[in-house]
């Protein structure tokens, strides 16, 4: 007896059609993105400090009277989410942040909100852990104030964006020390020369950014 083999029928072979288009259409959607990602991080190498200030400028300064976190009132405002969402400026702006971290740290510890993305791009930058610090401890799963795993006794750097009075910044610095961490140092993206800087320091932390209100307005 002769046994034949069975072609594949039409309806096969429009299923493996399928399958190989959009395997081929996933390569072509993975090649594009990791181009678009290498001519992202290209523009953020090239781009230098002045060019840098004046594009975090036109994305993120707003006027008109806007309420401070602290109370007081401002006729202008950075609107930080505005260049931390925008992966060229932010992958630049990690790189100038890398230029001033301490010469040692055990990882960087992003304040919510507004310091979790900074954090996040300055530690693939530089390859140092990030973790990331709640306003307040959850009060369910882990309970944790500080996520990510750190190990107690660990020295973390307080990575923020905008620094005005420090009010939150210093509640936060506090709290990681009690929680048995070591802070020496913040880093920020824009100070916004408003005192906190200065309270900062009245902390025992050294505190740098990479450009001042003064700088961005120049």
């Amino acid at each position: 007896m002769v046994i034949g083999c069975r072609k594949p029928s039409a309806a096969s072979n429009s299923v493996s059609r399928f399958q190989m288009d959009y395997g081929i259409h996933k390569k072509l959607v993975a090649t594009r993105a990791r181009l678009k990602a290498d001519s992202q991080q290209l523009k953020a190498k090239k781009m230098t400090k002045t060019e840098l200030a004046k594009q975090i400028r036109e994305a993120s300064y707003l006027t008109g009277e806007f309420k401070l976190r602290s109370g007081n009132i401002s006729n202008f405002y950075w609107d930080k989410y505005r260049f931390e969402s925008d992966p060229v400026l932010l992958t630049a702006i990690a790189k100038e942040m890398a230029r001033l971290l301490p010469p040692s740290c055990d990882g960087l510890a992003g304040l919510e909100l507004g310091g979790v993305p900074i954090a996040t791009a300055l530690s693939m930058q530089t390859g140092i852990p990030c973790f990331y610090v709640r306003k307040e401890a959850k009060t369910y799963g882990t309970c944790n104030l500080i996520e990510g795993g750190a190990k107690e006794g660990s020295t973390l750097v307080v990575i923020e964006d905008v620094i005005t009075t420090a009010g939150q910044v210093c509640t936060s610095i506090e709290q990681i020390r009690s929680e048995g961490y070591n802070v020496a140092h913040v880093v920020a993206v824009i100070d916004r020369q408003a005192g906190g800087g200065a309270k900062i320091e009245a902390l025992g932390c050294s505190f740098a950014s990479v450009f001042t209100l003064t700088e961005l307005e120049a």
